[in-house]
């Protein structure tokens, strides 16, 4: 995360995101289902 690190490309950070924003509406979905 430090800009020690090498230069990530776009393609990382943005598939963790969408990921991330994936899992989160999927439970939201979820949990407002139940």
């Amino acid at each position: 995360m430090a800009i020690t690190h090498p230069p990530h490309p776009i393609q990382v950070p943005k598939k963790e995101m969408r990921w991330q924003r994936k899992e989160k509406t999927g439970r939201r979905q979820r949990r407002a289902k139940q």
